[in-house]
C-alpha cells in the first residue's frame, strides 16, 4: 500500500463520512433516539434529582417534542457524560460525535501500531473504519460506545506487554456491564483480575457518592428488568434475543446459558495467548449480554484487527468463515422488510453468528497457528 494510495482512500472515506453527517444534522436541533437520553441525565444530575427522571416534559418545553426515550445505562455513565450539561444541546451532540470520531481512529491507530502495521495501512484503516455499519449507525444515535472500544484495545496493549488490562476493563465494566467478561475471560491472570475487581469497585464508589445510591438502587430495581422488552428486537445481536426470537423467553435463557458454556470451554482452550484471549473475550461479551446492538460492534473492530492477520486467506476453509465474519460485523444492517418472517430473523441475526466465529474459530485458528510456528 503506498502513502499516496492510502492517503486517497483516507480522504475519500472522510469525504463519504462528512456527507453522512450531513444527512443526520436535523437531530441536533430536532432530537431523536438516543442522544437526548445523556443529555438530559446529565442536566438532571443535581442533588433532589434523578438520572433515570422522565424528561419528556424538558423536551416538549425546548424542541416541541415528548419522545419516550428514558435513560438506561448505569449510573457511572451519566457521570461519564455529565459535561454535557454545560453545553447547548446542539453543542453537545456536535462534540459527543467528534469524540467518537477521535476515539474511533484512535482505536484504530494504537491497535494497528501494537500490532506493527506500515503508517500507510494505518491511516487507511482509520479512515475506512468511521465507514463501517457499526460506527455509522452509532453516530446516527450518537451513542457512546467508543469509549469501550479505546479501553479495550488499551487494556489489550497492556497484556500483550506482560502488564495488567484491569484498570481499563474494570472502567468499561462500570460504563456497560458486559466489559466484565473481558477480564472474567482473564480467569489464570490473578493480578488482571484484582486489577479489574478494583477497578469496578473505585468507579463504583465514585459514583455512588456523585449520583447517591437511590439511582443505583433504581438501576438495579427497576431499569434493568426493562431490558426484557428488547429482547426479542431486530437488532439485538445477543444469544438471548437469537433464542427468545425462535423459542421465546425460555429458549433464549437456555441459548445464552449454553452459550456460557461454549465461553468457558473457549477460554479454557486458550491458554495465556493474549491476543486471543481478548479477541474471544469481546466477541463472547457481547453475545452473552442480553442486549447486543448494531453500535455495541464498534467494540469489536479491534479485536477484527488482531484475528485478521492469523486468516489464511488462500484457503477456501478459512476465506469463506473469514469473509463471513467481516461482512456480519462489519457491513450489515440489522433491519430486513422481507414477507416471510423466519426469513427476516435469519438475515437480521448474521451479525450473531460472525460473531460466534469471532468468539470460538478466529481465536482457536491464532492459538493453533501459533502452535505451528513454534
Amino acid at each position: 500500500m503506498t502513502a499516496k494510495r492510502a492517503g486517497l482512500i483516507a480522504i475519500v472515506s472522510v469525504s463519504l463520512y462528512m456527507l453522512f453527517l450531513g444527512s443526520i444534522a436535523g437531530t441536533a436541533v430536532t432530537p431523536a433516539p438516543d442522544f437526548p437520553n445523556y443529555y438530559y441525565a446529565a442536566r438532571n444530575l443535581t442533588p433532589g434529582s434523578s438520572v433515570y427522571a422522565d424528561f419528556a416534559d424538558q423536551m416538549l418545553e425546548e424542541f416541541g417534542v415528548a419522545d419516550v426515550n428514558y435513560f438506561a445505562d448505569p449510573p457511572a455513565m451519566a457521570v461519564l457524560v455529565y459535561p454535557l450539561r454545560y453545553l447547548s444541546y446542539g453543542a453537545g451532540f456536535w462534540l459527543l460525535i467528534s469524540l467518537s470520531t477521535l476515539g474511533m481512529v484512535v482505536t484504530v491507530w494504537v491497535t494497528g501500531s501494537e500490532l506493527g502495521l506500515r503508517r500507510s495501512w494505518l491511516v487507511v484503516l482509520s479512515g475506512v473504519s468511521v465507514l463501517t455499519s457499526s460506527f455509522r449507525f452509532l453516530t446516527f444515535r450518537n451513542h457512546i460506545e467508543v469509549i469501550l472500544a479505546l479501553l479495550a484495545a488499551l487494556g489489550w496493549i497492556r497484556l500483550r506487554r506482560r502488564g495488567s488490562p484491569g484498570a481499563y476493563w474494570g472502567v468499561a465494566a462500570a460504563l456497560k456491564l458486559f466489559p466484565a467478561l473481558w477480564t472474567v475471560a482473564q480467569i489464570r491472570n490473578r493480578k488482571a483480575i484484582m486489577a479489574g475487581a478494583l477497578s469496578f469497585i473505585t468507579v463504583s464508589g465514585v459514583t455512588v457518592w456523585v449520583v447517591g445510591m437511590s439511582d443505583v438502587t433504581t438501576f438495579v430495581r427497576d431499569v434493568v428488568p426493562l431490558s426484557r422488552q428488547w429482547y426479542e428486537a431486530t437488532g439485538n445481536y445477543s444469544l438471548m434475543s437469537l433464542g427468545s426470537v425462535v423459542g421465546g423467553l425460555g429458549f433464549g435463557w437456555a441459548l445464552s446459558i449454553l452459550g456460557l458454556v461454549g465461553f468457558g470451554w473457549t477460554i479454557s482452550r486458550l491458554g495465556d495467548h493474549p491476543d486471543a484471549l481478548y479477541v474471544s473475550g469481546v466477541a463472547w461479551s457481547l453475545l452473552l449480554s442480553p442486549l447486543s446492538w448494531l453500535n455495541y460492534l464498534v467494540v469489536v473492530i479491534s479485536p477484527l484487527m488482531v484475528a485478521v492477520p492469523n486468516v489464511n486467506w488462500s484457503v477456501r476453509r478459512q476465506l469463506y468463515p473469514g469473509v463471513a465474519m467481516l461482512a456480519g460485523l462489519l457491513a450489515l444492517r440489522p433491519v430486513v422488510t422481507l414477507n416471510s418472517y423466519w426469513l427476516n430473523v435469519g438475515l437480521s441475526r448474521i451479525p450473531t453468528l460472525s460473531l460466534l466465529l469471532l468468539a470460538i474459530w478466529a481465536p482457536l485458528l491464532m492459538v493453533r497457528r501459533l502452535g505451528v510456528e513454534t
